[in-house]
């Protein structure tokens, strides 16, 4: 009986090194995550139009863009997959959806779910902040 019981007491400690082995292979494979500082002079600037100006910054699964709009600017009327919060910083906007349109002050936050039917028109020059994800389409501001 003690021989039975040495014999397993040994595959366990065997199948044991080899699940810590395994382990420990995996582990070497996996990139640790990053904290990343990006200085505003140094984020590119995205010219879409003559009235609007884009910076955006991608993380995995969330896009954040500082938007500058010029007074009379129009974003298309649109809808996307992903999940939009817009922050007005400075200025005003019309916020335009299917239930009607709102005038936008700073510090008023725009939420817009996955495909709503959406449109902004800055009733002044407005600074925003976006953020979308997650999935933001690469390229696609």
């Amino acid at each position: 009986m003690k021989k039975y019981a040495l014999i397993a007491t040994l595959a366990c400690v065997g199948i044991g090194s080899m699940a810590i082995y395994a382990q420990q292979g995996r582990m070497a494979q996996i990139v640790p995550p990053q904290a990343t500082v990006h200085r505003e002079a140094d984020i590119p600037v995205n010219n879409l139009g003559d009235l609007i100006q884009v910076k955006g910054v991608r993380a995995q699964t969330v896009l954040l863009s500082q938007t500058y709009l010029q007074e009379g600017a129009m974003s298309p009327h649109h809808n996307h997959p992903e999940e939009e919060l817009l922050v007005v910083i400075s200025g005003r906007l019309r916020a335009m959806t299917s239930d009607g349109d709102v005038i936008m002050e700073p510090g008023d936050v725009f939420v817009i779910e996955s495909y709503a039917e959406h449109q902004v028109v800055a009733l002044e020059d407005t600074y925003m902040v976006e953020a979308f994800g997650p999935g933001r389409v690469v390229g696609a501001q």
